[in-house]
């Protein structure tokens, strides 16, 4: 099992990285209110970004862009969570160090801490992951504005190599 328990003054973080089968069963467990077919969703790698609202909870799954570096392969952080009264569930197909920090010392930008309610969590946990895929769209929105200035530039040798790497980005 691949989870973490943090308590908040007013409820509880469950953090999963990578979840098993394990995992999911814990989840069904602690909370049967929680719909079989967005347990499977939060297990799998490709998932678009989904919303749905029920009478005691709400599942959310986003993919957002990170660590984009010029002329290197951009990558994505796949983040659901569930959403209680008293309880907030993340989960991530991969390790992040993406709140870990703010968790520690508090963000200027998430200022996620442990003394907030599960909903305000998900609210910083949302503006974290905003802020970060927009500063990665503008890194991408910089590249695509130095090809477009060099595109006619014969001399250029490396242009078809940056429009391939900022493509495949996009797509």
């Amino acid at each position: 099992m691949s989870y973490t328990i943090n308590n908040l003054a007013n409820g509880k973080w469950i953090e999963i990285e990578k979840p098993s089968s394990e995992d999911i069963d814990f989840l069904r467990r602690e909370f049967p209110t929680f719909k079989l077919t967005n347990l499977e969703d939060s297990q799998e790698r490709v998932q678009r970004a989904k919303l749905d609202l029920f009478e005691d909870h709400m599942f959310m799954s986003v993919t957002v862009p990170i660590n984009y570096i010029q002329g290197k392969r951009l990558s994505a952080l796949e983040f659901s969570f569930f959403l209680t009264k008293d309880a907030i569930v993340t989960i991530t197909q991969e390790k992040t160090d993406l709140f870990k920090e703010e968790k520690q010392e508090g963000d200027h930008v998430a200022n996620i801490r442990l003394e907030d309610t599960p909903s305000l969590l998900a609210y910083r946990f949302l503006e974290k992951l905003y802020d970060t895929s927009s500063k990665t769209v503008d890194t991408l929105g910089r590249a695509i504005n130095e090809i477009d200035a060099n595109i006619l530039d014969v001399r250029s040798s490396s242009i078809i190599r940056n429009i391939s790497i900022v493509q495949r980005n996009l797509i």
